[in-house]
């Protein structure tokens, strides 16, 4: 059962300095936005609610049911560490964290270099709090008063940090009040003068003299440890259901973590915005899912995930991150993590080429001969590009969901191949049985059932992908649809190229092909341009009145190079 107490905002930021409340392992990082927290503030001087915290009670000398870290005082990452038994009473929090963190950071330090300011001329209507790394960054904040649209309303924007380490000091608001005025550049009218001992007044009854907070204490109820643990794991999920809510994977991370406690670490090193594997789309969702997958399990539900799930991938920490490092290499030198790495593209492939390695124990540096004397490495190439050129994992077929039971079939293929060569083959027999259009020849009645957003991808010799760029029509459709052209030749892959954004939304937007195309001026480069985009060089294919002849002969260049590419 659990026992309330209530707090004062300042006790409560005081015990998190001193680390009396912690972060147990099973709590995901911070994900609140600066304008959350900013609102937090705002809702805390109006005396609004804003929940309860829920924290486990951990006495002196127990063993904790989880290693846990201490909360972030400048949005710094912090780590979990394991104890053997705690030097004092311990709250260990499991629904609050992102209020608490907002608090101890916007009071004591900052957030990505940036301190929480308060406009002390602020009305009670709206209390204003923004992050910002320098004050001068706020006066560029131009905001018009509301009695009048002419005038700009004043600001005067105070450190937070520093206005509750004053009232620390003074213990009072009323010196702090004087020494804010006195350090005011200008005169201070009554109006504004009236407003600073408001709104520190009441900055200071809301943190220091209030018992703002409520806190419900859960006690262990049983000795039983493994049981423990799972039942504080489900508590935290339920309660998160009503919070800023967990994916899956943030639950399965919570559970695995709580688990085996290093799997935190395990997951920050790898899924960190920095790391060698960011620029191929890895996440945490995606690495737990090759976690499972690497155990053989395609579809894994919460309540499936064991202890043996967290120690696999703490044990084989080593070599799971050797495998993704040989995937991206593969993936840089096969020209294709650019293609991963833009957009929102699909991660399927990436999970089975890392399955694949880490069964084949490939060593570090495994595809430094990727040309020459390596097994794997144009199997791999081929699988990837007949996958993606067919839109295997879009589509569908008999029996065939991509992320689904597509992903179920190909995994009991590779569990049959483990430490052997790539089965190339059988997979693509599983696709051509189970697709319903699936293609290796990439013949010219082929080409209107492929990707078209790989095909181009593959078109610019695999440098460029759609994101930055736009899939655009070669020949302007409003022009072709002008002259009655069926929809399905305006839309067809040879009508296609990938463009910036900036020329297909300017200069090209709409301008007949021939026209745009021999303007020096819009296109300085056209032979460049002619060949990156696989453009016929037969100048009458560049008008209008010749659209079908240059379709044909479009596709007849994109049937060739696709095809060499195997």
């Amino acid at each position: 059962m659990a026992k309330w107490t209530t707090h004062r905002i300042s006790e409560l930021v005081r015990d998190i300095g001193d680390e009396v409340y912690v972060l147990p392992v099973v709590q995901r990082k911070l994900v609140w936005s600066t304008d959350k927290m900013e609102l937090l503030f705002d809702t805390l001087l109006k005396k609004d609610i804003f929940g309860g915290i829920m924290v486990i009670d951990e006495e002196r000398g127990n063993e904790p049911l989880f290693a846990y870290r201490p909360f972030s005082m400048n949005g710094e990452a912090t780590q979990s560490s394991q104890v053997g038994s705690l030097l004092k009473l311990t709250f260990f929090v499991i629904d609050g964290q992102q209020r608490l963190q907002s608090y101890y950071m916007g009071l004591k330090g900052s957030f990505n270099g940036m301190r929480l300011y308060f406009d002390l001329f602020s009305s009670p209507t709206s209390y204003e709090f923004k992050f910002a790394r320098n004050e001068s960054d706020l006066h560029r904040v131009a905001d018009v008063d509301e009695d009048s649209e002419r005038e700009i309303k004043q600001r005067k924007w105070y450190p937070v940090p520093e206005l509750f380490s004053r009232l620390i000091h003074f213990q009072d608001y009323g010196p702090v009040c004087k020494e804010i005025g006195k350090g005011h550049t200008g005169t201070l009218i009554d109006a504004q003068r009236a407003a600073i001992d408001d709104n520190v007044r009441t900055f200071f009854r809301n943190v220091f003299e209030l018992e703002r907070v409520g806190v419900a204490h859960v006690v262990n109820t049983s000795d039983d440890r493994k049981a423990n643990t799972s039942r504080i794991v489900e508590l935290f999920r339920r309660l998160n259901d009503g919070g800023t809510r967990l994916s899956a994977y943030d639950l399965f991370a919570s559970k695995m973590k709580g688990f085996n406690w290093k799997m935190e670490a395990f997951l920050d090193r790898l899924v960190a915005p920095n790391s060698a594997y960011a620029k191929i789309g890895l996440t945490q969702d995606t690495l737990i899912k090759l976690v499972f997958l690497l155990q053989g399990d395609a579809q894994k539900d919460i309540q499936d995930v064991t202890e043996a799930d967290a120690d696999f991938a703490v044990n084989n920490s080593d070599r799971i991150e050797r495998a993704l490092r040989n995937t991206v290499d593969f993936l840089d030198k096969s020209k294709l993590a650019n293609y991963f790495g833009s957009g929102n593209r699909t991660f399927i492939p990436i999970l089975f080429i890392g399955h694949h390695l880490f069964y084949r124990q490939a060593p570090a540096d495994y595809f430094r001969n990727y040309d020459t004397g390596n097994p794997d490495a144009k199997p791999l190439r081929d699988w990837v590009f007949h996958s993606m050129l067919n839109g295997t994992f879009k589509g569908r077929g008999t029996g065939w969901i991509a992320h689904k039971t597509g992903v179920r079939m190909i995994l009991e293929l590779m569990e049959t191949a483990k430490g052997k060569d790539f089965p190339i083959g059988k997979l693509l027999g599983l696709y051509r049985t189970k697709l319903h259009v699936f293609t290796t020849d990439y013949v010219t009645a082929d080409l209107s059932e492929l990707d078209h957003d790989f095909v181009l991808f593959m078109l610019s010799d695999r440098e460029r992908a759609i994101g930055p760029q736009d899939l655009d029509h070669i020949h302007p459709r409003s022009r072709l649809e002008a002259r009655g052209v069926e929809s399905y030749k305006i839309n067809s892959l040879a009508n296609y190229e990938l463009l910036d954004f900036a020329t297909n939304r300017g200069p090209k937007n709409g301008a007949l092909f021939d026209q745009w195309l021999n303007n020096p001026a819009k296109v300085p480069d056209k032979d460049e341009y002619m060949k990156r985009q696989l453009i016929p060089h037969d100048p009458d294919l560049h008008k209008i009145e010749r659209f079908d002849d240059f379709l044909a002969e479009r596709t007849r260049m994109i049937r060739e190079k696709l095809q060499a590419a195997f």
